[in-house]
């Protein structure tokens, strides 16, 4: 009985050993239909989604572990740019098609993928480990289609005459 009791013990402990072991930094991320690596923060009321080609105003934040390497918030405020086809599976242009106006997420890249597709590098920066991850953290604030944008356009250039 005490073998039995003794085994059991020894593989209750095992097991969480393992289990404990395997939760990573990527234990609360899903993976999209489109590839996208994403962890929800927080939905919106908007259940349209942003489309390719639309212009996106977000906050956006990236990170390699604790260390934040870009932020919006710490630049000139929100970013506005249009969604371009994906240059890699689930790289940001993805991430974006899975959000609407009041979605938080974060999504999580390769870190070398970023590097050589995104940021157009040959060489990896001395402090990235190769296979490493890269994660985004985004704030849709608005979408809107290209006509919409060059209406907001006149409509600021009038304004500054």
């Amino acid at each position: 009985m005490k073998n039995i009791l003794f085994s059991i013990t020894v593989v209750i402990l095992f097991t969480t050993v393992i289990f404990s072991c395997s939760n990573n930094e990527l234990g609360e991320y899903k993976t999209a239909d489109n590839g996208t690596l994403y962890k929800v923060h927080y939905t919106g009321d908007d259940s349209t989604k942003a489309i390719e080609s639309e212009i996106v105003t977000v906050n956006l934040s990236y990170r390699l572990g604790d260390s934040v390497l870009f932020s919006s918030d710490t630049e000139e405020g929100p970013m506005r740019f249009p969604i371009s086809e994906p240059m890699y599976q689930g790289d940001l242009y993805a991430a974006l098609t899975l959000m609407g106006t009041g979605d938080s997420i974060s999504i999580a890249v390769v870190a070398d993928s970023f590097y050589y597709k995104t940021a157009a590098l040959k060489k990896l920066p001395e402090f990235v480990t190769p296979g490493s991850h890269l994660f985004y953290d985004i704030k849709l604030l608005k979408h809107i289609s290209g006509e919409e944008w060059q209406v907001e356009l006149a409509k600021l250039n009038k304004e500054k005459q």
